[in-house]
């Protein structure tokens, strides 16, 4: 089992369980998926999945509401109209994509199609139970397999079916939610190309799973931002614009001071808090004693500078540059900044008595220029 879900359920794993759900949500990149299987199998894909009346192709997923009044995740802490209720809830996903899964939900997406699996009267569950029931009884709980009907679908029934929840569900729309789909019988219409096939579909789902995990970053922590675009997150909207800074400045206005966007599959945070800058650079400056890497720069080289240095090598030069520009040095050098401002002002008098418009930036970076030459 991952550590990520050994970790999450040595803090919770005891906890009971107040409610369970059955979640699905239509897979991603699923009209380009079709279209490449129809074109494989000259529509055979297509009639098959008409055949068995699968409309849409579904990824699913248990969300569960346990009870935690401690840690993070609690249901009254992130979603505003939550009942106020006297027992702290956590809702957690749990699923079968490439491995299992479980996790925080992301809200909405997360939470809109949804069916009550009702748990059995005066018969407590924990979560620990609810997933070790379920792992002793299947020896293919932890393989993912499509082509034999081992998948997010047949994982979320065997759980429902193991912990003896089938008979609580009276709701036929339930039911036909939880039946899996047999997706066996659409991958046989590929005949001898289905492994060539599986093997690029489980490394595009391998793909898409890593770029959905990416692109959620900042949203399971919080923190607001631009939405990305696939494969190359905000950097378009980066280009189209004549100068970086006009983004960033575009977007604390809309998203405030502390938000997120990625370039690329990196996440980049933008701190512009004057506070938390202070935590970063001054009190916590030996948690962030480096930056980002430049590239096409070797940061090994002899003559590496403050600018593409890394790591200890950069913390070091920092350390040593940094009493040059202590408040006692900056004052014996503000005659000299104040000989730079009197000639800026005279050139800016000087275009004001023309009466023409002028671009005041070049202005500027002569005088920042001036003032650090």
């Amino acid at each position: 089992m991952p550590l990520k879900v050994r970790n999450l359920l040595e803090q919770v794993g005891d906890e009971l369980i107040l409610k369970i759900q059955l979640g699905r949500r239509p897979l991603k990149c699923q009209k380009l998926l079709l279209k490449m299987a129809n074109y494989l199998t000259d529509s055979k894909f297509a009639d098959k999945q008409l055949e068995l009346g699968y409309d849409e192709i579904y990824h699913t997923y248990l969300l569960i509401t346990i009870e935690n009044n401690h840690g993070f995740n609690v249901l009254q802490h992130i979603t505003e109209n939550a009942p106020k209720t006297t027992t702290g809830r956590t809702v957690l996903v749990l699923e079968k994509t490439m491995r299992i899964g479980l996790r925080y939900p992301i809200i909405p997406d997360e939470m809109i199609d949804l069916y009550d699996i009702p748990l059995t009267p005066n018969k407590p569950l924990a979560l620990n139970q609810l997933i070790s029931t379920a792992l002793h009884a299947g020896k293919d709980f932890f393989i993912y397999d499509a082509g034999e009907n081992n998948m997010c679908q047949t994982f979320v029934k065997h759980f429902i079916e193991c912990n003896g929840l089938i008979p609580n569900i009276v709701d036929q729309a339930t039911l036909d939610a939880l039946e899996p789909m047999d997706a066996k019988a659409l991958i046989s219409t590929l005949g001898g190309r289905s492994k060539i096939v599986k093997g690029a579909t489980d490394l595009a789902a391998a793909y898409l799973w890593h770029i959905h995990r990416t692109y959620t970053f900042f949203i399971r922590i919080g923190i607001p931002g631009p939405s990305p675009t696939f494969f190359f997150g905000n950097l378009m909207e980066l280009m189209e614009r004549k100068r970086f800074t006009l983004s960033i400045k575009e977007w604390t206005k809309k998203y405030g001071r502390i938000f997120g966007y990625f370039e690329g599959h990196t996440p980049i945070l933008v701190v512009s808090d004057p506070n938390i800058l202070q935590d970063i650079f001054i009190k916590s400056f030996s948690n962030f004693h480096s930056h980002r890497p430049i590239a096409f720069d070797d940061p090994h080289m002899k003559s590496c500078h403050l600018f593409n240095a890394q790591s200890l090598r950069w913390k070091r030069q920092r350390f040593i540059i940094n009493p040059t520009f202590s408040s006692a040095k900056l004052k014996q050098m503000s005659s000299l900044i104040n000989r730079s401002v009197t000639a800026l002002m005279k050139k800016l008098t000087e275009q004001y008595q023309s009466g023409q418009s002028f671009d005041i930036y070049a202005f500027l970076k002569r005088f920042t220029m001036d003032t650090i030459w």
